[in-house]
């Protein structure tokens, strides 16, 4: 939500002024201004459905504001030529064929389960390659959390330490 009673990012660099506004907004009590934690998934669901009636509530005659029926019609039709594609495949390639691999010799497959178990090959490869950047980006991003959590401990252990060493030493009316 914009506007004045958001809560800051907690995982922004602040100086100054800024950092002593976020220790004293992590000091507050939870208030309707400030919630006790950040939005869970019942509120994302939430905001979701009312995205969803907004949206489908928009248009000709209340309904389909982003007509949602050609994308169902769309990828039913989709559906239905991979399908006629696989069956025409299949039947103009009964041929039966010999394949010989690395380890293994394989006789009488008809050419079109070659073409099927490379293709079912080359996306298991190709699957295996694109999930390891994401394996990365995951331990990363948890790397990162955990450092995160470490700071705000920190800086959690900090806001309670004096200012100075002298904090009481130099105030007027304190006389020694």
């Amino acid at each position: 939500p914009k506007g004045k009673n958001r809560a800051p990012s907690r995982t922004k660099v602040l100086y100054g002024a800024e950092t002593f506004a976020m220790i004293k907004h992590l000091n507050t009590p939870p208030t309707a201004a400030r919630p006790a934690r950040l939005p869970t998934m019942e509120t994302a669901r939430r905001n979701a459905k009312n995205r969803r009636s907004a949206r489908e509530t928009t248009g000709p005659k209340g309904g389909g504001g982003r007509m949602i029926w050609v994308r169902r019609v769309i990828a039913i039709g989709l559906f239905a030529g991979l399908l006629v594609a696989g069956w025409t495949l299949a039947a103009r390639n009964q041929t039966a064929i010999d394949v010989d691999g690395f380890f293994y010799r394989a006789e009488g497959i008809q050419v079109w389960v070659a073409l099927a178990g490379a293709f079912a090959a080359g996306s298991l490869v190709a699957a295996g390659a694109l999930c390891l950047p994401l394996a990365r980006g995951r331990l990363t991003r948890r790397r990162y959390r955990r450092e995160l959590a470490a700071l705000e401990a920190e800086v959690h252990q900090l806001r309670n330490l004096p200012l100075s060493a002298d904090a009481g030493e130099n105030q007027p009316g304190s006389e020694r």
